[in-house]
């Protein structure tokens, strides 16, 4: 079967410690083979595939055939008869970004969740391809939801060296351990892999030299600092 990956410049994955390494020097994983196996058989296989995707390990396709069997999935939605383009998630880098920010407004506890805002007052942001400043008056409407995480909704307009302006919406979330969440919010650094910082970049533009912007989807990881956030974000090709 295709593994599934994804990659920038080369493959490698995380082992259980964290270590990065290549994906072809981790071993498959041995699954029941039996056509149909009974449902709690079949859950026992499926929970130890999930925690072997999570390390990172190449499962062989007998396993994910079982798989496919005992829960009645079509053959034709299993992993090994996609296509390689279903099973690969190369990325490219875009840009690296710093926002300026102001305090939060806090709006409160509304109904739905403890809204706040975040006003942002300017920034940069570099790339090969494309580079420049970040207009005053973006914002950053945040829901810190009731198991402690946090969803963004960000809306900025980017200038670049040349002169265009082009658009930046974004979805994003962050959460991570009650501790290490009261030090962000205290405004200390904290290492950014120690909590989960995701956003999903979607652009906008008139300008003809960046016209190929509207086309794309981006994802980025970030990390909040005392003096605001920088985001590093890949397009997905």
């Amino acid at each position: 079967m295709r593994a599934t990956t994804i990659t920038t410049d080369t493959a490698t994955t995380a082992d259980a410690a964290g270590a990065a390494q290549p994906l072809a020097q981790l071993q498959p994983l041995p699954l029941p083979t039996t056509p149909s196996m009974p449902r709690r058989a079949f859950l026992r296989a499926k929970a130890l595939v999930a925690g072997a995707v999570a390390l990172g390990y190449v499962l062989p396709g007998a396993a994910t055939r079982a798989l496919a069997a005992g829960s009645g999935a079509p053959a034709g939605l299993s992993p090994e008869n996609l296509p390689a383009a279903l099973t690969d998630l190369r990325l490219k880098p875009l840009l690296t970004m710093r926002l300026d920010v102001h305090p939060l407004q806090v709006i409160g506890a509304t109904p739905g969740a403890t809204r706040r805002v975040g006003v942002v007052p300017g920034g940069q942001f570099h790339g090969e391809r494309l580079s420049g400043v970040i207009l005053e008056g973006g914002n950053d409407w945040q829901s810190v939801r009731s198991d402690g995480s946090t969803t963004l909704d960000v809306r900025l307009v980017l200038k670049t060296d040349d002169g265009a302006l082009i658009g930046v919406t974004y979805r994003g979330v962050r959460h991570g351990p009650a501790d290490v969440i009261a030090r962000l919010e205290k405004g200390e650094v904290v290492d950014p892999a120690s909590y989960y910082f995701r956003i999903i970049p979607m652009f906008e533009t008139a300008a003809p030299r960046y016209d190929w912007l509207n086309r794309i989807v981006a994802v980025g990881s970030g990390q909040r600092r005392a003096d605001g956030v920088v985001y590093n974000l890949f397009e997905v090709l």
